[in-house]
């Protein structure tokens, strides 16, 4: 049923593209934040609305007779130049592999993006576009909100897979950016459960407090070994939950501990070879305080708390 319903309205809202060819920037804006695709369990989960929404809105931007003028100004400078730098670096990148999978998508966004800038022109328009790209991110927030209250708050609240917020960490940067839109009573519906709903993005952002630990002997050194301004690098451990966290640990000459709280397996983690490996942050804080590694409460810091 959702499968034909999605498709039944993208394809239903096709044709009157090439009529109004700003109309196909909000429905890929609809498509690309909300993914309603990636709620469905058929068809429709892997077909490419996006690409066939920008290919028509391409195709009847191009036929209409509306002025056809990138507005050049600071910004939209700036965006392109930063686009051009995207793809140098993504030359050099450590993971090329990835790096060129990422990049694929960037440079499709990108195009819609300096679209978006020569299609949407008249304040209405832009209206229309906010209202969409508050609607598709505020249903997260009031959906998000329910499954939090109603389960405890004992789960986290994630985005739908193979997209852009699919992690836990990356829906409360979405919910965090509805905080922006709008100011009408759909706005703080949206924001209400947008506030509930953050609350249970954030147990697995606990580990970056670990980031920071200072580590003690056996490792102490003074600060002009390393020259650093805020101590040696020997005493910092870098506590991730993905490879590329641990990769850079080690390129930067720190102690790394490797945290499964997110999507990569434990055993994962572990052939990256950090110096420690645990399930979650509270595994992980026994094990370095059973070593005797974590600094130690003075009577001044019992009094405190």
């Amino acid at each position: 049923m959702r499968d034909l319903l999605v498709t039944g309205i993208v394809f239903g809202v096709l044709p009157f593209i090439f009529r109004r060819p700003w109309i196909g920037i909000l429905l890929w804006c609809w498509l690309s934040y909300m993914n309603p695709h990636r709620q469905t369990w058929g068809f429709a989960y892997d077909m490419p609305f996006a690409m066939i929404t920008a290919v028509v809105t391409i195709t009847a931007f191009l036929f209409s007779r509306e002025k056809k003028e990138m507005p050049w100004t600071r910004e939209t400078v700036l965006l392109l130049l930063f686009v051009g730098w995207m793809l140098v670096t993504t030359f050099f990148a450590f993971y090329q592999d990835p790096a060129w999978e990422q990049w694929n998508k960037v440079w499709k966004i990108q195009l819609m993006v300096f679209l978006t800038a020569m299609m949407i022109r008249e304040r209405r328009h832009l209206h229309w576009m906010i209202w969409v790209i508050a609607l598709s991110l505020g249903y997260y927030g009031v959906k998000g909100g329910i499954f939090t209250i109603v389960h405890g708050g004992q789960f986290r609240v994630q985005g739908p897979s193979g997209t852009f917020f699919e992690g836990n960490n990356e829906m409360a940067l979405v919910l965090a950016m509805l905080f922006f839109y709008g100011t009408s009573w759909t706005h703080f519906v949206a924001l209400a459960g947008a506030g509930v709903a953050a609350s249970g993005t954030a147990r697995a952002t606990a580990c970056a407090s670990c980031a920071a630990t200072p580590m003690p002997p056996p490792w102490r050194r003074s600060c002009s070994d390393e020259g650093a301004p805020g101590g040696p690098r020997s005493l910092a451990l870098m506590v991730g939950d993905h490879p590329l966290d641990i990769e850079t640990g080690k390129r930067l000459g720190l102690h790394t501990a490797g945290v499964a709280s997110g999507r990569i397996p434990l055993q994962d983690l572990k052939a990256c070879a950090p110096d420690w490996v645990a399930e979650n942050c509270a595994l992980l804080l026994k094990t370095l305080d059973a070593q005797r590694l974590l600094p130690r409460k003075t009577a001044h810091d019992r009094r405190l708390t």
